[in-house]
């Protein structure tokens, strides 16, 4: 919860206009947004795993969608790291097609 409101408070910061500061605002707000995607994803999976816990067969298959949906938004995340106007073709080439891949 904190990451996000971190997050939405600097996007908000970075609308005063300078555009070192909306640089600087974006490095630190993009790490923040993947932690709280990642957790707020978790916190719903915790609940729905909670509440339809008596029906095991039910539990267990919310869980495998859940830890699923986690994994792909995970890898979906961890290619944005990856420079895609870097001169290395072959940095260009493991972050573009796969995050491509993904998509589709």
């Amino acid at each position: 919860m904190f990451s996000s409101i971190f997050v939405a408070v600097t996007l908000i910061w970075a609308q005063l206009g300078d555009i070192h500061l909306v640089l600087i605002a974006l490095r630190a707000a993009l790490p923040l947004l993947g932690v709280a995607l990642a957790t707020m994803s978790l916190a719903f999976l915790a609940g729905i795993y909670l509440v339809v816990s008596k029906l095991s067969w039910l539990a267990i298959t919310i869980m495998i969608m859940g830890l699923v949906f986690l994994v792909a938004l995970l890898s979906l995340y961890f290619f944005l790291w990856f420079p895609m106007s870097s001169s290395n073709r072959t940095m260009r080439y493991i972050s573009y097609y796969p995050f491509r891949l993904a998509i589709l």
